[in-house]
């Protein structure tokens, strides 16, 4: 491919740099009509065949069998207490029972086939929400179950979840680990303080009162199951701790979050660093592919960073400062391919092909990458867009009718995967090195 002209050069090293262009308008390429570019269906193909990386979601906390179990009997349950055709004479009430009904069975059915425990018990999860649900519908079509008896359930729910609360510490032997684990912990206890209060209010479009009992049910079993795993988690992490190893770790969280947050502020691009910012035609990989890169970053950076400490907590924030690091480096390694004008002109095959199984190979480096408690984590959002590759590229072979702009779209999602994976390990690096550092400065 040819060198990327000066224009191009000049406005990708000022919005590295944060300052803007002017008079450029003019010197931009036109968007204006495609090449005259074929692309063979069964080679595109092939390339999706290759499949998509996968990164199976873990946590560094045992979930045993017995745990799942209870999950699974607690669905079962409220399942059971529903026919699975309860001849309700309303046709749409009818279809919409059948639906919920039929997706907690299909949740219990994916829970056997899960990958892992966690997996599992997001299954399981899934699987008590809607059996709650088409239970409450059946109660109030048969028994006038209320709207109001329903969010009653709520009360003991509040107080399991302020008990726990109170007991909760963050604390850890290893600083990585623990960071993981207690942003799950985090997660899981702000869900069920939504939850409890989307309740409430989540009544949609649906004109049926009976709907509307089985949505305020199901989401309170939410908000019970996310109190019962955030429960779970924390007892079983802590209990494996060494009291000798065990260490206060809020404050040193709370530092590193302040650490890395600043660094990468200090690096968020001030400009429209994106493709078609750039000029660059719609065929060219280089548009799209800057286009993700920044969007990305941008919502990193004026989103999460911003709102994650005080809605989420001091764990998640390391993590999204992390993930915003890894991003902005991933934004350089596009921009300087770009620069070298590795993605000019308009892909052929053989371009898609490569681009695909370098990305393979990049994220399966990645998730190979250590500490491996955070590498799959990080790893994960480079693999998710391998796979949103893929399924444009199959949605443009089954449609019959190949655009060179789709195909740009495609190799663009491998390429942002890629970089993504390749920023990795060098995040991960930053991570933990900004948690070791905080975490020799003593707690109160």
């Amino acid at each position: 491919m040819t060198d990327a002209d000066p224009t191009r050069r000049a406005f990708l090293f000022a919005a590295g740099l944060g300052v803007g262009l002017l008079g450029m308008a003019g010197l931009r390429g036109s968007d204006s009509g495609a090449p005259d570019v074929s692309y063979d269906a069964d080679a595109l193909q092939r390339i999706v065949a290759l499949g998509s990386p996968r990164t199976p979601r873990t946590l560094p906390v045992e979930i045993t069998t017995a745990h799942l179990e209870r999950h699974r009997d607690r669905a079962r349950s409220l399942l059971s207490s529903a026919p699975e055709d309860p001849d309700i004479p309303n046709e749409a009430v009818a279809r919409e029972y059948a639906d919920r009904y039929e997706r907690a069975a299909d949740a219990l059915a994916r829970a056997e086939t899960a990958r892992t425990p966690y997996e599992r018990m997001g299954d399981l999860r899934s699987a008590r929400w809607f059996a709650a649900d088409v239970s409450a519908v059946f109660a109030a079509y048969r028994d006038d179950l209320t709207r109001e008896a329903v969010l009653a359930r709520r009360e003991p729910i509040r107080e399991e979840l302020a008990a726990f609360r109170d007991r909760w510490r963050y604390v850890g032997d290893d600083p990585v680990v623990a960071v993981v684990v207690h942003r799950e912990i985090e997660s899981e206890v702000g869900y069920a303080e939504s939850m409890l209060e989307q309740a409430a209010e989540r009544r949609g479009d649906e004109g049926s009162r009976v709907l509307r009992v089985g949505s305020a049910a199901g989401t309170i079993e939410l908000a019970r199951t996310a109190v019962a795993d955030a429960t779970y988690l924390y007892d079983r992490f802590v209990g494996g701790i060494d009291d000798a190893d065990g260490r206060a770790l809020g404050g040193a969280f709370d530092r590193t979050a302040r650490v890395l947050r600043a660094n990468v502020t200090e690096r968020c691009p001030t400009v429209d660093a994106s493709g078609r910012e750039a000029g660059f035609d719609a065929t060219s990989v280089a548009r799209p592919l800057l286009d993700d890169a920044f969007s990305a970053v941008q919502w990193r950076c004026r989103n999460r960073l911003d709102e994650v400490r005080e809605r989420e907590g001091v764990a998640s924030a390391v993590l999204a400062a992390g993930e915003a690091d890894r991003d902005l480096r991933a934004l350089d390694r596009a921009r300087e391919a770009v620069e070298r004008g590795a993605y000019d002109g308009t892909p052929s095959v053989e371009v898609v092909r490569r681009e695909k199984l370098a990305a393979l190979e990049t994220v399966e480096t990645a998730r190979n990458a250590t500490p491996s408690t955070l590498a799959s984590r990080f790893a994960a959002a480079a693999a998710r867009e391998v796979r949103w590759g893929d399924d444009e590229l199959g949605r443009v072979v089954d449609r019959g009718a190949v655009d060179a702009s789709d195909v740009a779209r495609t190799v663009a999602s491998y390429a942002w995967g890629r970089v993504r994976a390749d920023a990795t390990p060098a995040s991960l690096s930053r991570v933990t090195g900004a948690l070791e550092a905080a975490t020799t400065v003593d707690e109160p």
